[in-house]
């Protein structure tokens, strides 16, 4: 029969621990980047990932119900301490790159709509890391947000590195 594959088993890969939630875009032309920056942070294996169109960015639209319910399931049964929101720019569902005069007005919007995604991440699970990331045309910019509780500590420095192990973020 045309268009039927057959179904192909996959092993299911040796249990450790959930580093990271990234909540990411669909749109396949930054599945790549995404990717390298989770292979690069040493999360690629060990993050849940959430894609819907528009990305952390929806977390401000009609969708934001929905996509709170799957980020705090991921975190109450994997518990990761870091969610990753991810947007990009030319994104089709905040209108495209045509919609703003330039990369520079495109980044600042996403930027400002991380923030507000944070913030309404920060109201349901006020203990998770939260990392913000604008992929942008292959590069990913992070936009950090100050005052991210890890734990007992809190980064208030917003210049200070992101831990270069998963370990030193709990």
């Amino acid at each position: 029969m045309v268009g039927i594959y057959e179904f192909v088993v996959v092993r299911e890969p040796e249990r450790g621990s959930c580093h990271a939630v990234m909540l990411t875009c669909i749109d396949y032309r930054f599945l790549r980047p995404a990717c390298d920056l989770l292979e690069r942070e040493g999360l690629l294996g060990t993050t849940d990932l959430i894609a819907w169109p528009g990305g952390a960015t929806a977390l401000l639209t009609e969708d934001a119900e929905g996509l709170l319910s799957a980020l705090e399931l991921a975190l109450t049964v994997h518990g990761p301490p870091m969610v990753l929101l991810v947007a990009h720019t030319d994104c089709a569902r905040l209108g495209g790159s045509g919609r703003f005069d330039g990369i520079e007005q495109d980044t600042a919007h996403l930027e400002a709509a991380l923030r507000d995604a944070a913030a309404t991440v920060r109201r349901t699970s006020p203990d998770v890391r939260i990392r913000l990331v604008c992929l942008a045309g292959g590069e990913e910019k992070e936009v950090r947000f100050p005052s991210m509780p890890v734990g007992e500590a809190t980064c208030d420095d917003p210049t200070l590195p992101f831990p270069r192990t998963w370990e030193d973020a709990r």
